[in-house]
């Protein structure tokens, strides 16, 4: 299970590439993957950019968009969520985005996985975020967070350090006719 911003974030093509590395290696690894989301009360439904997504990447049968303050749902029923969620290994709620207390608690696991490192430990330590807290497992790309050298706060937690992942055959190589390498910014 992977809780995460991607409807709410229409046209954001970097921040949906780093969710979906997430959801397609888990999946190319044989994890049964559920996206879940959260729509504001404000809002009739997601865009449709977040269902051709969704379908392009066949994703369209493994989200649940939750609509906040409510028990309505997009995609499946908020009762197929927990089910799923209670028999999952773990939840990876991206930078602490789900917040519904009954999907939280349903998750045997709730790992904070942090894609951008030092805003959470710095809002933490500065008392403006608390949502750490409901968690229990704490994962940072921040390679250097919790060693010596390191200068933001861990806030007393134990920070697992890993690579964000790639899924490869989402990348192909293309032949190049330029024998220049040159960033990737240009």
């Amino acid at each position: 299970m992977l809780g995460g911003a991607l409807a709410q974030k229409p046209r954001h093509g970097g921040h949906a590439w780093v969710l979906l590395q997430y959801l397609l290696g888990f999946k190319r690894l044989g994890w049964d993957v559920l996206f879940l989301d959260r729509l504001p009360s404000n809002v009739s439904g997601p865009p449709s950019s977040f269902f051709r997504t969704m379908r392009a990447f066949g994703l369209d049968e493994q989200f649940a968009l939750l609509r906040d303050g409510s028990a309505d749902t997009v995609g499946l029923s908020r009762e197929a969520v927990l089910e799923r969620i209670r028999s999952s290994a773990a939840l990876l709620n991206i930078m602490g985005f789900l917040t519904d207390p009954d999907i939280l608690g349903s998750a045997a696991e709730r790992v904070f996985l942090d894609i951008d490192p030092g805003f959470p430990q710095m809002w933490t330590a500065l008392g403006l975020y608390a949502g750490l807290t409901d968690h229990n497992a704490f994962v940072s790309i921040g390679a250097n967070i919790g060693q010596p050298s390191c200068t933001i706060p861990t806030c007393g937690l134990e920070w697992i350090t890993t690579l964000q992942p790639v899924a490869l055959d989402r990348w192909p190589v293309r032949p190049t006719s330029s024998k220049q390498f040159t960033s990737v910014a240009t």
